[in-house]
C-alpha cells in the first residue's frame, strides 16, 4: 500500500474515533467551497448543469436522500483529502489542510445535506450552475 495511503486512513480512522471536530472560526468555508468545489457541485450543491451533462461521472447531488444516506462524514473527508480514483474528484490534501477539508465537508453537511432539504423539488437554475 502506497505510505501517503497509510497516512490519510490512519488519519481518518483517528477522525472516525475522535468524533466531531470543533470548528475554526479563521476558516472561511463558504469561499473554500466557491473556489474549490462549486465548478462541479454547483453553487446550491446539486451538482453543475455542465458537470451532470459532461462528465463520464457526475458530481454528487448532495441534496438527494441517497447521499445523505450513503455519504458519511467520514466517508467525505476520505474522499476530499485522497480523491475518487475512478471519477473526476481529484485530491484536495495538496491545495487544503486537514482543518480545512473538515470544514468544507462539515459546510457541504449542514448546507446541502440537511434533513430539511429531503423534500424539496427540482430547484431552478442559479448563477454558477451552468
Amino acid at each position: 500500500m502506497n505510505p501517503k495511503t497509510v497516512i490519510v486512513c490512519t488519519f481518518l480512522c483517528c477522525i472516525a474515533l475522535s468524533g466531531a471536530v470543533l470548528a475554526d472560526d479563521t476558516i472561511d468555508v463558504a469561499t473554500i467551497y466557491t473556489e474549490s468545489c462549486s465548478v462541479c457541485h454547483g453553487d446550491d450543491g446539486r451538482g453543475a448543469v455542465w458537470g451532470q451533462a459532461s462528465l463520464a461521472t457526475p458530481p454528487r447531488n448532495f441534496r438527494t436522500e441517497e447521499s445523505r444516506q450513503e455519504l458519511t462524514r467520514e466517508r467525505m473527508i476520505a474522499s476530499v483529502t485522497a480523491g475518487r480514483p475512478g471519477t473526476p474528484m481529484p485530491v484536495f490534501v495538496t491545495q487544503l489542510s486537514i482543518e480545512e477539508i473538515m470544514a468544507v465537508v462539515d459546510y457541504v453537511r449542514s448546507e446541502f445535506m440537511a434533513t430539511a432539504d429531503a423534500g424539496s423539488g427540482q430547484q431552478p437554475l442559479l448563477p454558477g450552475n451552468t
